[in-house]
């Protein structure tokens, strides 16, 4: 195991990230929007306010953002397989308290990189800690094989 830092540049992926999701749902919730907004959650009646608002430039330079830095991963991943991360900020919430926010799985989502989440350890609360595997572009096939290796281990 290594630790690892990615660039500063990849600091920029989430705010990259809202940037596409709102242009998108702008895009393809246009309609619902126009028509049937009370049919929209209060959160996706903001995301597509927030597109309706973004540039198609700002949504270009949120992609080529996306694109340079799926292009580093391969050099990045050189001298490991497997990135392993927080599934998110803290140990699973009690079923009454709301799930959390997923910031944790954005960033991968837009590198477009395989991404496996596993139950760990139990943590302070009882409730268990997640585990986040991300592997390499274009690598689902490996890392489906690596990961299923290392959930068995944890199940031993």
């Amino acid at each position: 195991m290594i630790e690892f830092a990615f660039p500063a540049e990849f600091e920029k992926l989430n705010d990259a990230l809202l940037d596409v999701l709102a242009y998108e749902a702008a895009a393809n919730f246009a309609y619902e929007y126009e028509f049937r907004r009370d049919g929209l959650s209060d959160d996706m009646a903001s995301l597509v306010e927030k597109g309706r608002g973004t540039s198609l430039e700002t949504y270009h330079a949120a992609l080529d953002l996306a694109e340079r830095c799926r292009r580093m991963m391969p050099d990045l991943l050189s001298e490991t397989e497997i990135l392993l991360t927080p599934s998110a900020e803290f140990e699973a919430p009690l079923l009454e308290e709301p799930m959390g926010r997923s910031q944790f799985i954005r960033f991968w989502s837009l590198l477009h990189v395989p991404v496996l989440n596993l139950v760990g350890p139990v943590g302070s609360l009882g409730m268990p800690v997640g585990l986040q595997f991300a592997g390499g572009f274009r690598g689902d096939q490996d890392f489906l094989r690596r990961t299923a290796w290392i959930e068995a281990a944890l199940a031993e």
